[in-house]
């Protein structure tokens, strides 16, 4: 089990700030226009949209911290796009412990909310059990959700032991951003995971090619496709989980899915 020691700090990679702000119910005008402070970006297009940002982070926050208390903004990640931004919230909360949620806001340039997600919540006291979030932007258009659920470490206070992890993903684009589906996964596959999560070097290290070969194909049999050897018929054809539909998956196939079958022919080749 992984283990890790709670520390206050969020460490990420920051457009945006918001200053402190303690608020109880409803904040006034005067308040909300106190809460953004642009850090000065050095991209030049960027500078451009600290304005739309200011503006629609103070009409979008608005909604946050009605009937609720809030003590601390933080901007985890601003995605500009010329029509659509993006922006990725933390609202802490004044309770014991490490207490925050997490949003997901996309506004258009004249500073409109388009799309509004709740997508974590972070709850981690002190010798108690709880669950925290991990973001990691894989490129220029996937974040990845990690909650982590923690409990204490039996002889090291203050630390806890990282017991379970659950993922989930999002892509930002220039139309805003969508979850991406990775519920509807065959639970009996050899490899269920290459479909859960985005694989990294130590998921593929210790495979041999065949291992590979099936990793890879069962993610095109959990969508149903139609394989034209004989090898992966008669393999596919005993899974009870199976079912085959289609001479081409590709539009099916997650984002997630896409990143994974390159990665294994990448791993496979090196064998």
């Amino acid at each position: 089990m992984g283990q890790i020691k709670i520390v206050f700090i969020v460490i990420v990679n920051v457009f945006i700030s918001f200053e402190y702000i303690y608020a109880q119910s409803i904040v006034s005008e005067q308040e909300l226009s106190d809460i953004v402070e642009i850090i000065k970006p050095s991209d030049q297009y960027l500078k451009k949209k600290t304005h739309i940002c200011s503006e629609a982070s103070k009409a979008i926050l608005r909604d946050f911290i009605k009937d609720e208390i809030v003590i601390k903004y933080n901007g985890l990640l601003f995605v500009p796009f010329e029509e659509v931004s993006t922006l990725l919230v933390e609202c802490c909360y004044p309770f014991d412990g490490l207490t925050s949620t997490y949003y997901l806001i996309s506004f258009s340039c004249d500073y409109q909310l388009i799309n509004k997600k709740l997508i974590s919540n972070d709850h981690l006291i002190v010798g108690s059990k709880g669950h925290y979030s991990n973001f990691k932007f894989l490129n220029d258009s996937l974040v990845e959700l990690t909650i982590n659920k923690a409990i204490p470490n039996e002889e090291i206070f203050e630390e806890f032991d990282i017991v379970e992890k659950k993922y989930s993903y999002f892509v930002i684009n220039k139309n805003g951003f969508y979850i991406v589906n990775i519920d509807n996964i065959s639970e009996e596959r050899k490899f269920p995971f290459s479909s859960k999560r985005i694989l990294r070097s130590h998921d593929l290290s210790a495979l041999n090619k065949e291992e590979y070969d099936i990793m890879r194909n069962e993610i095109f049999a959990d969508h149903g496709y139609i394989f034209k050897t004989k090898k992966w018929k008669e393999y596919f054809a005993n899974q009870s989980w199976y079912v085959p539909k289609y001479d081409n998956v590709n539009n099916e196939l997650t984002v997630v899915e896409k990143i994974n079958i390159k990665n294994i022919l990448e791993a496979s080749n090196k064998k």
